[in-house]
């Protein structure tokens, strides 16, 4: 059995690769890998802005924050379309702006990796 995960940078593709999966979320057990490498990194890449982060037990959920998003699309995008296409518009709104922090996010956890030396 393999022991805990300590890389830095093999938890930060992990992290990259989740948040960037359709689930926009890192989902892992702190006894398999080190929850305080995870926390530097978010710290390090300056993303804890754009994630919230869930403890139950050993599970720890860091996924995409779309509250702000959500907001962005109601007082900006769809602010002004006919009230039958509203909820398509919010919709397509938040698909595309959640796809574009996860992509955003995932670059800087990635790029974190080398301050974290």
């Amino acid at each position: 059995m393999r022991g805990k995960i300590i890389d830095p940078r093999e938890i930060a593709e992990r992290f990259a690769r989740s948040l960037s999966s359709s689930l926009h979320a890192f989902i892992f057990d702190s006894s398999l890998i080190d929850s305080s490498i995870v926390s530097r990194i978010v710290a390090v890449s300056g993303t804890d802005q754009y994630l919230r982060r869930f403890v139950k037990d050993n599970v720890v959920v860091y996924v995409l924050d779309i509250f702000k998003l959500e907001k962005r699309c109601r007082m900006e995008t769809c602010r002004n379309v006919p009230r039958e296409r509203y909820r398509i518009c919010l919709s397509e709104c938040l698909k595309k702006q959640t796809d574009d922090m996860a992509r955003v996010v995932a670059q800087s956890i990635m790029e974190a990796i080398d301050l974290l030396g």
